[in-house]
């Protein structure tokens, strides 16, 4: 059970990181950088770092849990956790088909991007991937670091 609530931790800590730089990089891009001109398709530029900040959190995520507990399978939990809980908040995406177009004018918040958002498919399918990847390359990282200090 202990081991549960460490990896239940690391997610918690996944997307509080995620969302805080995901954050930062749409006030750092604006609007205009991040969806196509008059939609809420994201552009390719924000598809890359979306991408980029997936592993990224899942890394830290997956240092972080490694550093907590000693025991090996913890971060494959974290990491069978994000790709389950990836692949089900996926579902909803995958099934209703295509996104249906609706124009954007003007700024928008915070808050109004994410929920307006629209992302393709595929990459709502690989979001969970690169995160499960990042967090067992993290883990992968603190073993052979430990194993240098040993």
């Amino acid at each position: 059970m202990k081991s549960f609530g460490i990896a239940l931790a690391g997610y918690i800590l996944m997307f509080v990181v995620l969302f805080a730089t995901l954050t930062a990089v749409y006030f750092a891009l604006g609007t205009e950088r991040t969806f196509l001109p008059g939609s809420y398709a994201v552009t390719p530029l924000w598809i890359a770092v979306f991408c980029f900040f997936q592993f990224d959190s899942g890394l830290v995520a997956g240092i972080v849990v490694s550093k907590l507990s000693r025991d090996r399978k913890v971060p494959l939990i974290l990491a069978g956790m994000t790709l389950a809980f990836g692949i089900l908040m996926a579902l909803p995406a995958i099934t209703s088909g295509v996104n249906a177009t609706v124009a954007r004018d003007g700024s928008l918040t915070n808050m109004e991007a994410m929920m307006q958002a629209q992302t393709p498919v595929w990459i709502q399918l690989i979001a969970p991937a690169l995160a499960a990847l990042g967090v067992t390359a993290g883990a992968t990282l603190m073993s052979l670091v430990g194993q240098r200090r040993s």
